[in-house]
């Protein structure tokens, strides 16, 4: 099967990046690219100072038939609409976190996706991490036990928009816990710590798995000017560490939870260090995109109304 031919909404920082990426996907090919900025421009404009896939009109990607996917990277207060324009015009989708703010929007989506038989993913980055898949992999496995206790931190230095910590940051946060824990079998309990203009800009969310045998936090920030992203994964046998700017991107410790007789120490069975690229999740996220659309593979859908639902009740 042959590149699919796919358009992009939206041309921003994200939307740079996506495109930087789809210029070199082996699975894509790039047709359209419109942002609103271009509606100003007359076509031959357009074309000197972009390029021959920039449009001026959205309806150049809606109406065009012979290109069925659309990636869009906009403004979130614009996703839901966007998204369901696209569905409407029989376009598989991937979009930029979150899919939408409110829970109906969401489901409205979702259902639209279900009964026009098409695809429907959110772009969670970290969700496409190599080292979080084998994470992953070895909670399933049962590595480190049954799993006890997970704690996730997200810090930057801004943005300062009208968006809370919750949906700029938590949402990252939240999609990671759901790779391990179902946020839909969790209670969540916010505490703001900071905000700027009645905007929550950092909060502390500790959580608890329905059937009280998981519990944990995620520690979010707008103020750090040191960028961190962090989870700790502890279970009955081990603990899990996944830092995307350590050499070791993914740790595991299996340990007794007991002392060793006469030291301060603890008997280590198991001590493996991971190095993987954490450089290019979005191409890993387009190359996801495409095994959705070409190979059946599970869109995340419902993880993207899960999540819409949990920081709606924030």
């Amino acid at each position: 099967m042959g590149k699919k031919k796919v358009a992009l909404i939206g041309y921003g920082y994200w939307g740079q990046k996506i495109y930087r990426y789809l210029k070199e996907s082996e699975d894509f090919d790039i047709q359209y690219v419109f942002f609103r900025s271009l509606k100003n421009l007359s076509g031959d404009n357009i074309k000197k100072k972009y390029g021959s896939e920039f449009v001026s009109t959205i309806d150049s990607i809606l109406e065009d038939e012979n290109v069925p996917n659309v990636i869009i990277t906009t403004p979130i207060e614009t996703h839901y609409a966007l998204t369901k324009q696209a569905l409407l015009n029989s376009k598989n989708v991937l979009v930029e976190k979150p899919l939408a703010t409110n829970p109906e929007h969401s489901m409205d989506l979702l259902r639209l996706a279900r009964n026009q038989k098409l695809k429907l993913e959110t772009e969670y980055t970290f969700t496409y991490s190599e080292a979080l898949s084998r994470a992953q992999a070895l909670v399933k496995e049962g590595a480190i036990g049954r799993v006890e206790s997970i704690n996730l931190t997200k810090k930057q230095l801004g943005r300062f928009l009208q968006y809370d910590v919750y949906a700029l940051l938590g949402a990252h946060c939240l999609s990671i816990l759901d790779m391990f824990l179902p946020v839909s079998g969790c209670s969540f309990f916010p505490r703001p710590l900071m905000s700027n203009k009645g905007v929550t800009t950092a909060a502390i969310i500790s959580f608890e798995s329905r059937d009280k045998k998981c519990q944990g936090y995620i520690n979010l920030s707008l103020h750090c000017p040191v960028r961190e992203t962090k989870v700790e994964i502890y279970g009955e046998r081990g603990t899990l560490i996944y830092d995307p700017s350590a050499a070791n991107t993914l740790s595991l410790v299996c340990y007794s939870r007991s002392q060793l007789r006469g030291t301060n120490k603890v008997d280590i069975s198991t001590e493996k260090m991971y190095r993987s690229s954490e450089d290019h999740n979005l191409r890993r996220a387009l190359k996801h995109f495409s095994d959705v659309i070409e190979n059946g593979a599970s869109d995340n859908s419902k993880r993207a109304a899960d999540i819409t639902e949990v920081i709606s009740a924030f």
